[in-house]
């Protein structure tokens, strides 16, 4: 009899205490459905959100078409003209020259020479010493920093840099394989 009471007594807290533990997992199941829902929700929202924000930005952001090509045009004068050359060519100079401002013609850079506007100057410079270089041996006896300068450069280290990022190769060796090459003609 003793025993069949502290059974019942065993039990009862037991029994109890699964109910609660089972209940509050299912309660924890709920909740959990409950947020993953509402996240998913305020996730499509964000999503709703953004894509509203980059349409309407990337909208803001496109020029006229008649712009985009009078600056094309504008840009392959200058650089026809050689106006990279110069040690003060720069955005600010491009827009001056063009009568635009320095967002266009960074954009239009940017999208159609597919490079910032620092690539597209420094790849202009490089193509244009290096073909120098082969055609008018005058140039080779002169200081890589003359030849620095004298296509932009403020100075000849940088220059070397870029050439050598480039090419491949130093000015200087550059410029010993175009002597090796002339002396073997």
């Amino acid at each position: 009899m003793i025993t069949l009471v502290i059974i019942i007594i065993l039990l009862i807290p037991a029994t109890t205490f699964s109910y609660y533990f089972i209940a509050y997992q299912e309660l924890q199941k709920k909740y959990n459905i409950i947020l993953a829902q509402q996240k998913e929700a305020t996730n499509i929202n964000d999503l709703i959100e953004t894509s509203s924000i980059i349409t309407k930005k990337s909208s803001e952001n496109k020029l006229k078409d008649s712009i985009v090509q009078d600056l094309i045009a504008g840009i392959d004068m200058l650089e026809n003209e050689k106006a990279f050359l110069q040690s003060d060519f720069s955005l600010t100079y491009i827009a001056q020259a063009l009568q635009s401002n320095t967002s266009y013609i960074s954009k239009v850079i940017n999208s159609y020479k597919q490079c910032t506007f620092k690539e597209y100057v420094n790849k202009l410079r490089i193509q244009y010493i290096s073909n120098q270089l082969k055609e008018d041996s005058t140039l080779l006896k002169y200081s890589i920093h003359f030849i620095a300068r004298s296509i932009g450069y403020a100075d000849s280290s940088s220059f070397s840099k870029i050439f050598k990022k480039h090419k491949g190769v130093t000015p200087s060796l550059y410029i010993k394989e175009i002597r090796s090459s002339s002396n073997n003609i």
